[in-house]
This record gives C-alpha cells, sequence and structure tokens, in this order.
C-alpha cells in the first residue's frame, strides 16, 4: 500500500510543467540553467521511482509532465515567441524536449528492470 501511495506522488511531482519552464526561462530570461534544472528534476524522480519499485511512476509521470508542459505553452506568450526556437515552434520543441526525457526514462526503467533480474 505505501508504494502506491509513493508513486501517486511521484506522478504528482512529474506533474509539474519542466519543460515548460526550462523553455520560458529560455525565452523571456535568456538562460539554459532551466534546462539543467529540468534534468535534474527528471533524474532525481526516476531514480526515486526505480528505488522504490514504481518503475510505472518514472514512465506515467513522465508523459502526463509532457502533456502539461505543451498545455501551458499553448496558452502562454511563447506561442508567440516562434521566432525565438528557429527552426522549431514552442509547441514542437515542447514536444520534442518531452519525449526525449520519456524515451530516457523509459529506457532507464527498462535498464533498472534488466539489472535487477
Amino acid at each position: 500500500m505505501k508504494k502506491h501511495w509513493i508513486g501517486a506522488l511521484l506522478v504528482l511531482l512529474y506533474c509539474v510543467p519542466w519543460v515548460f519552464f526550462a523553455l520560458w526561462g529560455d525565452a523571456k530570461m535568456g538562460t539554459m540553467l532551466l534546462y539543467g534544472a529540468l534534468l535534474a528534476a527528471h533524474a532525481v524522480l526516476c531514480l526515486i521511482a526505480l528505488k522504490t519499485q514504481c518503475a510505472w511512476a518514472a514512465i506515467v509521470g513522465s508523459a502526463l509532465s509532457g502533456a502539461v508542459s505543451l498545455l501551458f505553452v499553448r496558452h502562454s506568450p511563447l506561442m508567440e515567441m516562434n521566432h525565438y526556437f528557429k527552426p522549431f515552434t514552442a509547441m514542437q520543441l515542447t514536444a520534442a524536449v518531452s519525449l526525449i526525457m520519456f524515451v530516457i526514462q523509459a529506457g532507464a526503467a527498462v535498464l533498472w528492470k534488466k539489472k535487477g533480474k
């Protein structure tokens, strides 16, 4: 029962629009530091999920994080700043970064499962 609560809490923490904040910081403040925060947050959350045997939370949470980030970008001024993210639009870059984060975390979950057997 305890692991279900941990998994649910991890999914909630993943639902923070990490990719949106990284793009927002890049466009509005001209800093790439929030991309580092994105990587650190996803790495820590994924590691906690794997250590607590809640790999499903990393995969579901990563997908939800991407969806929430896409929703935030769609309803933010970033949509009018597509020139900043050339050759991508803000939505395309959000989708690409979210997909990359998802693939990395799904791969980490698969490798973790193989290592445990």
